[in-house]
């Protein structure tokens, strides 16, 4: 069968009605039909090919987007939260737990300029941005100050990503959220510093932030060495329990006189001590030691029926003393009070 030059004829139809012929001979005798016929299988297995490619990548698209949702929950479980910070572009992009929880949107333009106008982003607390923005590796427990005021604890870890030429490009890592662990921490460590049966600080704790705040610089301040008069005759007229609320009464005491910046502790038995932070004036260390007297009295008096005392040793002292010498000066000067007959004060200057 031959098919006429400029007729057409559908080459399905002509295949269907080879009568005796194979596909071979046909196309011998119609290579322009066989040339078509040949455009059209590729054109389909093409389509074919280009269907199966798009529901493949659509399959991988909802793969990764499961995924990607799957990693956000885990990141919201964990309290964490991912960071890209692209070295060229200056942006940071953040994922996870949500940008949001930290103060900031998901993606952060031209985050080196945010800098120098951001009052937020400064010291004392790191800033999140400054901190994320430093081309280095490293891990750290920060207390960071965000956008929005607040201070919080995260655990930051970052990596660097370099090119073929070993040149950092990205900054990426991890921002873990550790405020409850460093609140738990903090509670532990305060409890670990402070005596057992009045909750005030112990020696050693006392000594450290006594010695801490006199190695700053023009810090000025008065320290109190406060002994209960024959306290030992105490024990034995009103038992040691009765001795044990008497410790809880004066720390209470001592509480309600001195001021939540000021340092107070118990050296041990019936012994305490107290810091007058920033005091530069003699005369509020008079008043306050003559206070304390008056209400050790009366309150021994309400609740113990007994009038008992105290002996003050003071010192005034400022920045670049160190503790063993305040001590001694004070201790000097409480033995002084002893000398003349207790229930009293003293007080000296270095």
């Amino acid at each position: 069968m031959r098919i006429k030059t400029g007729e057409y004829m559908d080459v399905t139809k002509a295949v269907a009605t080879m009568q005796g012929g194979s596909l071979a001979e046909f196309l011998r005798e119609n290579p322009d039909q066989g040339i078509l016929l040949g455009i059209i299988i590729v054109l389909i297995f093409a389509v074919a090919f280009l269907a199966w490619c798009a529901c493949v990548g659509k399959w991988q698209k909802r793969a990764a987007a499961l995924e990607h949702e799957r990693c956000i929950q885990l990141c919201e479980l964990s309290n964490e939260c991912f960071f890209q910070y692209d070295i060229k572009k200056d942006r940071i992009c953040f994922s996870g737990y949500g940008a949001q929880k930290l103060g900031y949107e998901p993606r952060i333009d031209h985050a080196s300029s945010l800098l120098e106008q951001a009052e937020w982003d400064k010291t004392p607390e790191t800033g999140m941005i400054r901190y994320l923005t430093e081309v280095k590796e490293d891990s750290q427990e920060l207390r960071v100050r965000l956008l929005r005021g607040e201070t919080r604890w995260y655990q930051i870890t970052k990596k660097l990503v370099v090119d073929e030429k070993n040149r950092p490009v990205y900054v990426v890592g991890k921002i873990t959220d550790i405020q409850q662990l460093m609140e738990e921490k903090e509670r532990w460590a305060d409890k670990a510093r402070k005596d057992g049966l009045t909750g005030l600080y112990h020696p050693t704790a006392s000594r450290d932030f006594i010695q801490n705040y006199l190695d700053g610089r023009g810090n000025k301040g008065a320290f109190l060495i406060i002994d209960i008069d024959h306290f030992k005759g105490v024990n034995d007229r009103l038992g040691h329990l009765a001795g044990d609320q008497v410790l809880m009464g004066i720390t209470q005491i001592l509480q309600q006189i001195f001021r939540k910046d000021d340092i107070i502790g118990r050296l041990g038995g019936d012994e305490f001590l107290v810091f007058l932070t920033g005091v530069r004036d003699r005369k509020i260390v008079e008043k306050k030691c003559r206070l304390l007297c008056k209400k050790v009295k009366e309150y021994t008096e309400r609740e113990h029926n007994e009038k008992i005392s105290v002996s003050i040793g003071a010192a005034c002292v400022s920045s670049g003393m160190h503790y063993d010498r305040v001590y001694k000066a004070a201790d000097n000067a409480l033995y002084v009070v002893k000398e003349r007959g207790r229930d009293g004060y003293e007080i000296v200057g270095l």
